[in-house]
């Protein structure tokens, strides 16, 4: 059974958003107690909650201050939060979760990254593919941009830095690695991850309960398709 302890401190990074941290060094605490009171808040769907935002050792509440002091008047917000949260009964449940199965074209006219990946990991680019396809990531956060989901799980032999500069633009559905993790870039945007391939599928929906393809705890596995498999889904 997963253990679920109290945020280690509550503080407003401004004057709408609270961030509350856990410093334990117990990943799995960590990870449950996270989960277990972004599920709870999400829950109570309280009309002054306007986003609920999980990370790795945070969980940000970005919230509706009109709405909010409607109803509390002259309440300071961090120490409404800190009460509310330490006398609320939070206990881990096993959420639902989802199973993606992703294609990605790993051809190098798509993944600008992938040779110089392979160099550094003193590698065969064939080997870098069936590493990147051969585990099922977890999505740990969503975070940089809507729908731009960080994936835990990447093999050891692929653990690469960013890029020293950035590019300034990035295409939407770059498949990039960075550090132990795995990402989708759901829009064209700057970014400095290394492209390792492009999925044709879109990493935003028009379901706008679910305005993105994944969700913290979502799993995800990544299948290779060739350049031609890759153009036949473009324009499907």
């Amino acid at each position: 059974m997963s253990l679920v302890v109290p945020p280690d401190t509550f503080y407003l990074v401004a004057e709408e958003f609270l961030l509350m941290e856990w410093r334990s060094t117990n990943a799995a605490v960590v990870k449950s107690s996270i989960q277990s009171y972004f599920h709870w808040i999400q829950e109570q769907s309280f009309p002054w909650v306007r986003d609920c935002i999980p990370s790795r050792h945070r969980l940000g509440v970005q919230m509706n201050l009109l709405v909010f002091h409607s109803v509390f008047r002259h309440t300071n917000i961090q120490k409404y939060w800190e009460e509310l949260l330490f006398k609320a009964d939070i206990v881990y449940k096993q959420q639902a979760s989802k199973t993606h199965l992703i294609p990605v074209c790993y051809d190098v006219s798509l993944a600008q990254d992938i040779e110089e990946v392979a160099r550094i990991s003193k590698v065969e680019i064939d080997y870098v593919i069936q590493l990147h396809c051969s585990v099922e990531y977890e999505v740990s956060m969503m975070g940089f941009l809507p729908g731009f989901a960080y994936m835990d799980g990447l093999p050891a032999p692929m653990h690469v830095p960013r890029l020293s500069k950035p590019r300034r633009e990035v295409p939407a559905g770059s498949v990039a690695i960075a550090g132990s993790s795995t990402a989708i870039y759901p829009v064209a945007s700057p970014g400095g991850w290394r492209i390792i391939g492009r999925t044709p599928l879109s990493m935003l929906t028009d379901d706008i309960k679910s305005p993105t393809r994944f969700s913290v705890g979502d799993r995800v596995r990544f299948t290779s398709i060739d350049l031609q498999e890759w153009n036949n889904f473009m324009h499907q």
